[in-house]
């Protein structure tokens, strides 16, 4: 009998193979899974889809829906501390969490199975960390600087300088960052090492200085350096079909009063603006006038209606009459500073846009008349009570009634008695028509358009602003051309090739033409 055993060896050999691929495998993904926690961990992004306000208790169920982690910590860790601010955008879950953690109070480490352990840090070994920095803050001239802020950067911990610009602040260990800032001045970045006691000359900031005036009671940047000011910005003016500033203004800043003129509502009508109500308008205190404010657009004394709305970036109102400690007597009754768009926040990009905007109007109100009829026996009973007399006699009343009936049906004006004119007063009394003149002389409704192209880009180096507008009102007559037009062009371009040169080119130009029925006889 012949026993062959290949077959079963090359079963046991099979079986073998199988065994070693199976612990080969195993061994494998254990591996590749014990890596897989920590490097998803370090990659892990987490999605802000906001800008908002959490508890750390929210942050952390944010972080566990986007993601496999879990948080292990006492209930009542957090119950006292401050909300963490979260930006749009996204962030690596260790940023998040590190941000979160910067004070030291707390520590996390990633255990087992993606769960992250948040704990109390021991107050010891913290104590025994810090490191405790002394120093001064100067200026370039070796004056010390009061008021300095010496933060911990990254943390809230910080300091102000004392009258001699000294300081002292403890700070978590020798890698720690002092970031020291002052008014007026180039904020600095200082690694501590092995550094305990510190002088730090701060640089003057000439950039800084053009923004900011340093007063008694505090800072100010130069548009709101009195104690009372209003400032709109440029969505005040967008998509909007109003002729000037004057009326995008109306109604945007409390305290600011702003009425029709003496052109009232004619097409492009100028209006009145004032601030701080009526001031004498001669030496002798005797003339009483309208105090208007200075209107300031880019630094110079303008017209506010000489520029197009839609190249506004901001309108700042100061209203007391502290103004005239800036600006001088012209600003007694306030002053308007207005600042026009630029590209200097573009980044080196470019922006072409193009708007417009149709709009219909109508008269505000249109008191109730009376008909011709009636019109007629109220006058008629006036002058009866008068004098005994009429103004129309029964025909002329019977005119009137079939005019209004069928207009044009009965004669509307005789000749006087001796054929030499109409026998009608100036104001129309003894006539027997019966005209709608609300309907003769003017339109229901009137169009307003604007038209407005604009190219801004470049950088804080090297930027331009260039716009072009137009716009178009009707009036509301028809029996007369009632209308006005307005073009703006206006081109900003700066350049800052070094730190101290600037330039800059403004160019405002403007064009209108505006008709309207004119009477010599009333100017």
């Amino acid at each position: 009998m012949e026993i062959n055993f290949i077959n079963a060896r090359s079963f046991t050999r099979s079986r073998l193979l199988l065994f070693i691929m199976r612990a080969f495998i195993f061994l494998l993904c254990t591996t590749v899974f014990s890596f897989n926690t920590v490097d998803s961990y370090s990659q892990q992004k987490i999605k802000i889809k906001k800008d908002m306000e959490m508890s750390i208790d929210e942050v952390f169920k944010v972080v566990s829906k986007q993601s496999k982690f879990s948080f292990l910590y006492p209930q009542e860790l957090f119950k006292d501390a401050p909300k963490v601010n979260l930006k749009e955008g996204e962030i690596l879950l260790n940023q998040l969490l590190t941000n979160i953690f910067s004070n030291g109070d707390t520590s996390f480490r990633l255990s087992d199975n993606n769960v992250i352990i948040v704990e109390k840090s021991d107050p010891k070994q913290l104590e025994i960390q810090k490191i405790k920095i002394s120093g001064t803050v100067l200026d370039e001239s070796g004056q010390p600087l009061p008021g300095a802020s010496v933060v911990e950067k990254g943390t809230l911990n910080g300091v102000q300088t004392d009258f001699d610009g000294k300081f002292s602040l403890d700070v978590k260990n020798a890698n720690a960052i002092l970031e020291i800032s002052f008014v007026g001045f180039e904020t600095k970045d200082i690694v501590v090492t092995n550094q305990t006691e510190l002088t730090i000359t701060l640089l003057e900031s000439t950039a800084n200085l053009g923004e900011v005036i340093v007063v008694g009671y505090g800072t100010r940047k130069k548009a709101t350096v009195t104690s009372a000011v209003a400032q709109v910005s440029a969505e005040t003016f967008q998509d909007r079909a109003v002729a000037n500033v004057t009326q995008g203004l109306q109604g945007a800043i409390g305290g600011l009063s702003i009425t029709n003129s003496q052109s009232g509502g004619e097409p492009g009508a100028e209006q009145n603006i004032n601030i701080r109500g009526l001031m004498t308008s001669n030496s002798t205190g005797t003339g009483i006038d309208n105090a208007e404010p200075l209107v300031i657009i880019d630094g110079a004394v303008m017209n506010i209606n000489d520029i197009n709305p839609e190249d506004i970036e901001t309108v700042s109102v100061l209203k007391d009459a502290a103004a005239a400690s800036i600006y001088g007597s012209r600003a007694a009754g306030g002053a308007i500073l207005i600042t026009t768009k630029s590209g200097k926040n573009m980044k080196g990009g470019m922006i072409v846009n193009y708007s417009n905007n149709f709009s219909y109007s109508t008269y505000t109100k249109w008191p109730d008349q009376a008909n011709a009829l009636d019109y007629a026996y109220a006058m008629n009973d006036a002058l009866t009570n008068h004098n005994g007399r009429v103004w129309y006699t029964d025909e002329r009343l019977g005119w009137i009634e079939q005019n209004m009936a069928n207009p044009g049906s009965a004669p509307t004006l005789v000749p006087n008695s001796t054929n030499t004119s109409w026998d009608v007063t100036s104001g129309g009394l003894r006539g027997s028509g019966s005209t709608v003149w609300k309907d003769f002389l003017f339109h229901k409704w009137t169009q307003k358009s604007k038209h407005n192209l604009s190219i801004r880009g470049g950088d804080e180096k090297l930027n331009y602003y260039i716009s072009g507008g137009a716009y178009f009102e009707d009036g509301l007559f028809k029996v007369a051309e009632n209308n006005y037009n307005r073009y703006n062009l206006d081109a900003k371009i700066a350049a800052k090739p070094l730190k101290w040169l600037s330039l800059e080119l403004l160019t405002k130009m403007t064009k209108s033409d505006a008709e309207f029925p004119w009477d010599p006889a009333y100017g």
